[in-house]
């Protein structure tokens, strides 16, 4: 986990895990009273830094198409999702 801290208090927090040289990105947590001080990108930045300081070679933000994951990659990869549903009768 990844905690920053702002005045004395937590203004965001990343849960994550690495597994062989790969981050992968879980939950963010910020207060939303404090959205206009950008916290996701504060976290996002120390997270990446963080990462490349213990050699993770892959960053890996997880499903979804939110505008602050294309702020960084020199890679997508697109995941397809199938269902399969009995017939009604």
């Amino acid at each position: 986990a990844l905690r920053i801290e702002w005045e004395g208090r937590t203004l965001a927090m990343e849960f994550s895990w690495e597994y062989e040289s790969r981050q992968y990105c879980g939950q963010w947590a910020f207060p939303l009273a404090d959205a206009r001080r950008s916290p996701g990108q504060v976290l996002l930045r120390h997270s990446v830094l963080q990462a490349l300081d213990r050699g993770v070679t892959i960053y890996d933000q997880g499903l979804g198409d939110q505008d602050y994951k294309f702020h960084l990659p020199n890679r997508t990869v697109t995941c397809t999702t199938w269902g399969l549903f009995p017939r009604e009768a």
